[in-house]
């Protein structure tokens, strides 16, 4: 999802500077208005995507501290004994370890300003 929300900033970008320059250029002054007005919308857009990224990051170490919790209850199971029978732990864990999988790839992309680099040091759940 952080990868679309993304892709969809950079586009918003470009047509912001697009709408600038065709705003600047133009002779008429309905065509100014109309793109003065598609400006300022994606002007807002892009706000709100600048508004996101911190919310997104605080998203990504909320999961990151959902899976040290998994990691913890396993941890403390296998110490007491216990056997891993648990179909929801098990579900839990796979969920955890595919969520780390897809944060540690996209922490090596482009995208990497969503994701802290805390996530690199977290091993898959075994």
């Amino acid at each position: 999802m952080g990868v679309i929300v993304m892709l969809i900033f950079g586009m918003l970008f470009l047509l912001l500077v697009l709408c600038i320059i065709i705003g600047s250029i133009s002779d008429s002054q309905d065509v100014q208005d109309v793109w003065f007005v598609i400006t300022l919308v994606v002007t807002i857009c892009i706000i709100g995507g600048v508004i996101a990224i911190p919310l997104k990051h605080m998203e990504y170490k909320s999961n990151i501290n959902k899976f040290i919790s998994v990691q913890s209850t396993l941890d403390t199971a296998r110490l007491n004994g216990d056997t891993i029978n648990d179909a929801t732990l098990q579900l839990s864990i796979v969920d955890s370890n595919k969520w780390l999988a897809s944060a540690q790839y996209y922490n090596n992309t482009v995208f990497d300003i969503w994701i802290p680099d805390e996530v690199m040091e977290l091993k898959p759940i075994k």
